[in-house]
């Protein structure tokens, strides 16, 4: 009698644990991990890279967030064509429109006039003017400035960076957002919109890419892996790509393979691909590649941020 309680004991206490096992898992789910796809590996110029030898010599990272969350792309209300017809319509006598190469996949609407001679005195008031145009050609975007890649330039019709005093041009870059982090579209190196103010507080450019994006916060949250554990999957499983490159000397180089190469930045940024319709988190990191060849190329290069398989 007593072995046949003791059974009956068992096989309850078994029954409550695969109960609470299940109650367990419904309440943790397991971490979200993205599968490792062409999009991590190709480079912006569609070819890939080998990766050795990656150091990191700048300093600590240490803005690192525990987490953050899967976003969905959606086209966003406001099209493409909305924003070429209105731009037209509003200056059709100021601006020259043009389309540019596919590989840069961007448009531009310049000012037949050259730029005044007036220096830009006020950023502030330079960036005002730029989220004024915004308002009116990009409604339900959300677009963030970045600040910190402001440029600053002086001349008319052909321009060179000069320091903020000198300047009579500004170019400031608006990129979306999430969680005050800035979201670039596939392998693009540049922000999704630069808007060029000049000293009279006017648009004497604007350059745009253009798909037009909604960005969409999933319930899905992914792990934030480390800057150490991002070098490793570069330098042991090619877990990069190339965004930004060129060589100071002849601007004639290869990628194929990197032999070396010492970082001096990194950043937190989301990337977008268009082509799965999700945005998760990568690092860039900035600094010199030296390829097969012994050329030293100064590069920039994306590399998931988040746990991959």
């Amino acid at each position: 009698m007593f072995k046949k309680y003791w059974l009956r004991y068992l096989i309850l206490l078994a029954a409550i644990g695969i109960v609470l096992s299940f109650i367990l898992r419904l309440l943790t789910p397991s971490p979200t991990i993205i599968s490792k796809t062409d999009f991590i590996t190709t480079n912006k110029s569609g070819d890939s890279t080998k990766f050795s030898k990656i150091t990191y010599v700048g300093p600590p990272y240490t803005e690192v967030p525990e987490k953050l969350s899967l976003l969905t792309i959606q086209p966003n209300s406001t099209s493409l064509e909305y924003v070429k017809n209105t731009i037209i319509e509003q200056y059709d006598l100021l601006f020259t429109v043009l389309c540019v190469s596919e590989n840069d996949d961007e448009y531009v609407f310049s000012s037949n006039y050259a730029s005044p001679t007036q220096i830009v005195a006020s950023l502030p008031q330079a960036i005002n003017t730029s989220q004024q145009f915004i308002a009116k050609i990009f409604p339900n975007v959300q677009f963030s400035v970045l600040d910190e890649q402001v440029k600053y330039f002086g001349g008319s019709f052909q321009v060179n960076e000069v320091k903020p005093k000198e300047a009579n041009i500004v170019e400031i870059p608006f990129a979306y957002s999430f969680d005050n982090i800035p979201v670039y579209l596939n392998h693009k190196s540049g922000s999704a919109l630069r808007i060029m103010v000049n000293g009279l507080y006017e648009i004497q450019k604007v350059i745009f890419q253009p798909d037009i994006l909604l960005l969409i916060p999933t319930e899905k949250t992914i792990g934030i892996i480390s800057v150490e554990t991002a070098l490793e999957n570069i330098n042991n499983h090619n877990e990069a790509s190339v965004v930004s490159a060129f060589e100071i000397n002849t601007g004639i180089f290869t990628l194929e393979e990197v032999r070396e190469g010492t970082l001096t930045s990194v950043s937190l940024e989301y990337r977008a691909d268009l082509k799965t319709g999700f945005a998760y988190p990568f690092y860039r990191f900035v600094g010199e590649l030296i390829n097969q060849t012994g050329q030293v190329i100064q590069a920039e290069i994306i590399t998931p941020a988040v746990p991959t398989k």
